[in-house]
């Protein structure tokens, strides 16, 4: 559970984390407004996700939280802080390893475990890079992107969202890369895209409790974030 306390300590982490850019300062602004134009679900490995169509894309909304691979091979589950951050292969966990958390917020994975492509069932994909940059864009940019996407509820001191995409942004927090440190549930929330930045970072967005904007930035691979799916129309 956050911890109005802890807050400081962790507002200073996550900014070393996610230090990035809004939105609308590397993209521009898709100037078609129209709502969503409908919904359905997705059922995969033990778990019905519920979907939104948004534009030309549908995505889940709900943060991933399956155990295995498209495959049926297990995840591993990584408890340790020293072993998080020294894995080179895909792994997952609940943020403060508290299962409990795992039902509204899904589970945080590493890179490792997007870059195998093999997290999404067939047909659907981890966003990437460019998803991310369309869908933001669609909701008419970063600087009010945020307010617009998160869910009504969820949200620490009550800052949450209008969500008027039905696209439920759950504030799932993060691990840090460098200690496997736990950080922001209920404060904010991280997703990482499919796509690399150089060898040993790549691309993720966040949302923040206290924001109205959706940021782009790049992160440790190793490091921890939520996933979202989507597939296009």
């Amino acid at each position: 559970m956050f911890s109005y306390l802890k807050f400081p300590l962790t507002a200073i982490l996550m900014f070393q984390m996610f230090s990035g850019c809004n939105e609308d300062s590397v993209n521009s602004v898709d100037n078609d407004s129209t709502k969503p134009i409908g919904n359905g679900t997705l059922s995969y490995n033990g778990f019905t996700y519920k979907t939104v169509v948004i534009g030309t894309q549908e995505w889940t909304v709900e943060n991933l939280r399956t155990k295995k691979y498209n495959d049926g091979t297990e995840i591993t589950n990584i408890t340790d802080n020293n072993a998080w951050m020294t894995a080179n292969s895909g792994a997952r966990c609940a943020n403060d390893n508290n299962e409990g958390t795992v039902a509204t917020y899904g589970y945080l994975y590493n890179w490792y475990a997007v870059n195998t492509g093999k997290l999404a069932p067939a047909g659907w994909r981890v966003a990437t890079d460019a998803d991310w940059t369309k869908l933001i864009n669609f909701v008419g940019g970063g600087s009010t992107a945020g307010t617009k996407l998160k869910a009504k509820s969820g949200w620490f001191n009550n800052k949450n969202g209008t969500d008027e995409y039905g696209f439920n942004a759950l504030p799932g927090g993060g691990r840090s890369g460098d200690s496997g440190l736990f950080s922001s549930l209920e404060s904010s929330g991280g997703w990482w895209s499919s796509s690399s930045y150089g060898a040993t970072l790549a691309w993720n967005r966040n949302i923040y409790y206290y924001d109205n904007g959706v940021y782009r930035s790049s992160y440790y691979q190793r490091g921890g974030f939520s996933v979202r799916l989507v597939r296009d129309k």
